[in-house]
């Protein structure tokens, strides 16, 4: 059973990080809808969660028409006249300065600013969280088990610096009038009974290694708030909250983890996921055993990438669009 179990651990180590396609077809307003509500241009940013990663993606950013931005441009598309979508999302890509082209979320910001017209503009913004290394699973697997002073650190170092790199690239759009911005939380996606807290060293307490997935990610989550309380423009600012929705719904039964959700519940891409293509590589004794990977426990799958998109949707409507 260790050995199995470090083989599958194996397996999530080897998941790459992510974390324009065409929209999907949709209805055109009535003449009526044309003339009270006018057109608007929407922006998608961010990193895998945003590009689709593994949801039929394809291309070095590993776009997809069915991540959550295809999906908020379809539900803007039934209050306005006409929607200009563009995402320029890329698997992952981080808050961090260090990063080049659209691996850099200050490049994505930078292509919206130069392609910004004077209608009434959304952008969508999903960042932060693989500046954690977070689906780097040898070092999560180390830090779920390091003393508590270490864990710290490391948490809140990395969240101030996401704060401030976050911050740095919202003022710039802000500073322009005609932008409202959503910023996404993070959901978890880790099973309560996960892979991460077993062999070969497995937590003294499961619940314990848990709760370390939950604080962090509520720490990058609280940032954002802060964030839209100390800007300017924070009118036009929005969060987009998803953690708490995901809760019973995290990665599923099998290899992702010994809890619930079974995989009729899970909103996360799993191993036996006929609709992911994530595919990460399979050792052959493991393949033996379970066949292919298609989806690798951490990325949102339809259901969960249609539950970010009515969170992003229902803050848009919130500053008027």
């Amino acid at each position: 059973m260790a050995s199995r179990a470090r083989r599958a651990l194996l397996v999530l180590a080897a998941v790459v990080a992510g974390l324009s396609t065409a929209a999907p077809a949709r209805a055109a307003p009535t003449a009526a809808e044309a003339r009270v509500r006018p057109a608007l241009d929407y922006f998608a940013l961010g990193d895998s969660i945003a590009s689709g990663h593994g949801l039929g993606d394809a291309g070095p950013c590993r776009r997809s028409p069915r991540a959550y931005p295809q999906q908020v441009d379809t539900l803007l598309a039934a209050r306005h006249a006409r929607i200009r979508f563009r995402t320029f999302a890329c698997s992952g890509a981080i808050a961090g300065e260090e990063a080049e082209g659209l691996m850099a979320f200050r490049s994505q910001v930078s292509k919206i600013l130069g392609q910004l017209s004077p209608r009434p503009t959304l952008v969508s913004i999903t960042i932060g969280i693989n500046d954690f290394h977070w689906t780097d699973i040898t070092s999560l697997y180390f830090l779920l088990r390091d003393s508590e002073a270490a864990f710290e650190t490391w948490r809140t170092t990395i969240t101030t610096e996401v704060q401030r790199d976050v911050e740095r690239q919202l003022r710039r759009l802000l500073a322009r009038r005609n932008v409202a911005v959503v910023l996404t939380e993070y959901a978890n996606p880790v099973n309560t009974g996960s892979i991460l807290f077993g062999p070969p060293f497995p937590c003294a307490d499961f619940a314990a290694c848990y709760e370390r997935t939950e604080r962090f990610i509520h720490g990058l989550n609280d940032a954002f708030d802060e964030l839209r309380d100390g800007l300017a423009g924070k009118r036009r600012l929005r969060i987009a909250l998803v953690h708490e929705r995901f809760h019973g719904h995290e990665s599923p039964l099998s290899i992702c983890g010994s809890d619930a959700p079974e995989i009729a519940g899970t909103w996360i891409q799993h191993p036996q996921d006929p609709a992911s293509n994530s595919f990460p590589p399979v050792p052959p004794d493991i393949e033996a055993e379970t066949g292919d990977w298609s989806g690798d426990c951490f990325h949102p799958n339809d259901a969960g990438a249609a539950a970010i998109a009515g969170a992003v949707d229902r803050a848009a409507r919130s500053m008027g669009r």
